[in-house]
Order: structure tokens, then sequence, then C-alpha cells
């Protein structure tokens, strides 16, 4: 079965960042996410029932480029975008908590989809079948 993108709880990133704080209660346990730095890194880590875990992700910004209408220009405090990396480096712009586990983490760690990405049974079988019919060809080919 696939975990769906629209049954997680979405935590903005950057408006995170720009808070500096991020709590809620899911289930028994009270959430809590911040930004800190360490160096010249910045992470995001969070605490469980006010208690710290190991639990880190590294946060990264992007600055906003381009140019507004009119002559106008981007403030200096709102230049850039906040993104947290997931296991595997890629940029993020959201964390995801699954309520049901109380697991954290970007859409690549859950493995969740969004619904219009989720294919039916009718649809994967005719793919399934497409990809065989195309394998054997492919090995009359050869």
């Amino acid at each position: 079965m696939v975990l769906l993108l629209e049954k997680l709880i979405k935590i903005d990133i950057h408006r995170l960042v720009r808070n500096d704080y991020w709590a809620a209660t899911v289930g028994d346990y009270r959430l809590e996410l911040n930004p800190i730095r360490s160096g010249s890194n910045y992470f995001l880590t969070l605490n469980v029932n006010d208690v710290p875990t190991s639990r880190r992700w590294m946060l990264s910004t992007r600055p906003i480029r381009g140019r507004l209408q009119r002559g106008g220009s981007i403030p200096w405090d709102n230049s850039e975008v906040w993104y947290v990396h997931s296991a595997n480096g890629r940029r993020r712009s959201h964390l995801y908590i699954d309520a049901a586990t109380c697991l954290i983490g970007t859409h690549d760690e859950h493995g969740a989809r969004y619904r219009g990405n989720c294919l039916s049974a009718k649809k994967r079988q005719a793919e399934k079948l497409f990809r065989e019919a195309l394998y054997a060809i492919r090995q009359n080919k050869s």
C-alpha cells in the first residue's frame, strides 16, 4: 500500500526557519523542531516531549533571483528560501509527519506519493503487460 502525502502532516521549512520554531502535539508526543547553527552549517533538530533527540536534518538556502515589477527590489531579509536535505541529499521544501507512526522525514524518506502519482490496479496491470511484451520483443531481437 502506498502512503499518500495528503494524509501526512506538512511542515513548511522556510516558514519554520523564519519563525525560528515549530511545535505540535501528535498523539501522546509533543514534537518541536528548532533550527540551530553548528559551525558554518545550519541544522534542524528534533525534540520529543522537551527531550533532545539525535535526529537532525541539514538546512540550506537558495537566493531569490530576478526582478520585481515597477522597479521594486527584494528586501535583504527576504532574499533567500530555506530547504531541508533528505537522506539521499536532495533539497526539499517540506518535512512530513505520519501521525499513525510519529515518523518525521521528507517525502523521499516516507516513500509517500501524491494521489495523482498512484496508478490504479487496472493501469498497473496494463503497464506490467506492456513491459513484459516489450521485454519479449527485445529478447527475440538478440
